[in-house]
C-alpha cells in the first residue's frame, strides 16, 4: 500500500509539473507589441471684442482654420460686438493668425488661445488697438 501511495504521489507530481511547464512556455513571437504614440491635437480659439462710440460700424475678421483662411465681413448697428470661434484640429508647429480691420472707429481687443487635446485653453497672443489688430502664433507646446 505504501508503494502504491508513493507511485500515485510521484505520478501526481509529474502531472502537475508538466502542466506548469506547458502553461509557461514561450510564444514563438517574443517581440513586444509596438507602442502607438498618438499625435497631439491642438484646437485654436479666436476671440474678438469691438467697441465704439458710433452706432454704425463695419469690420472684417480674417483667421486661419484647419481648412484654410476664412473671412467674416459685417456691418453692425450698436456700440459693442463680440465674436469667437474654435477651430481644429491643428498640428504642432502650425502657424495660426487673426486679423481684424475696422474703419478706424472701433476699439479692438483680439486674442488667440490654444488647447492641446482636452487641456484648457491658454492665451498665446493678444492685442489691444484702436484701429484694428493683426496677430499670429506658432503652436509649439
Amino acid at each position: 500500500m505504501k508503494k502504491y501511495l508513493f507511485s500515485l504521489t510521484a505520478l501526481l507530481c509529474c502531472t502537475v509539473l508538466s502542466l506548469i511547464n506547458s502553461s509557461c512556455s514561450k510564444d514563438d513571437n517574443d517581440s513586444p507589441e509596438p507602442v502607438v504614440i498618438e499625435e497631439a491635437r491642438y484646437y485654436v480659439k479666436y476671440e474678438v471684442e469691438l467697441s465704439g462710440s458710433r452706432n454704425n460700424h463695419s469690420y472684417t475678421i480674417e483667421f486661419l482654420t484647419q481648412n484654410g483662411i476664412k473671412t467674416i465681413s459685417e456691418r453692425k448697428y450698436g456700440t459693442s460686438f463680440s465674436w469667437d470661434g474654435t477651430y481644429g484640429p491643428f498640428k504642432k508647429y502650425d502657424k495660426v493668425s487673426l486679423s481684424v480691420k475696422t474703419g478706424g472707429t472701433l476699439y479692438v481687443n483680439a486674442r488667440i488661445s490654444v488647447s492641446r487635446d482636452k487641456e484648457p485653453f491658454a492665451i498665446r497672443a493678444e492685442t489691444i488697438d484702436g484701429n484694428g489688430a493683426s496677430l499670429s502664433c506658432i503652436i509649439n507646446f
